[in-house]
């Protein structure tokens, strides 16, 4: 009982951080779409159209990231529970899979920054 009680906890947990996320880009980006464009004269005094949408885009790719690198554990937890089969490598790639989110949102922060995103943005669109 306990595996299917950890799983489905976490399942959960990754279901309500997943709708909270969605709920936050959402008014991102109805933010975004309320400020002025660029090259009107409110648009001096508002915040850049695109601060929003590069937060939505950071969100966005956290967020699918949480998501992906948890599934895998709470999938192996399952089939823990209700299969025969016992697979000690899976589980530990499931272990892995979850530790790697840890190890890769701080980089995915500091590479999809603000500047950072757009420097990166603007030297591909000129190529």
């Amino acid at each position: 009982g306990f595996p299917v009680l950890a799983a489905s906890l976490m399942g959960l947990l990754v279901l309500a951080i997943g709708a909270c996320n969605v709920s936050s880009m959402r008014h991102l980006y109805s933010m975004a779409r309320r400020q002025p464009r660029r090259g009107t004269p409110a648009a001096t005094a508002a915040t850049p159209r695109m601060e929003e949408l590069d937060h939505l885009i950071l969100l966005g790719l956290m967020t699918v990231l949480f998501t992906i690198c948890s599934l895998p554990l709470i999938v192996r937890a399952y089939m823990g529970a209700f299969a025969t089969d016992f697979n000690e490598n899976a589980d530990l790639s499931a272990l892995r899979f979850l530790s790697v989110n840890s190890i890769v949102d701080p980089w995915v922060f500091i590479i999809f920054r603000t500047s950072v995103f757009r420097t990166f943005v603007r030297r591909v669109c000129q190529r």
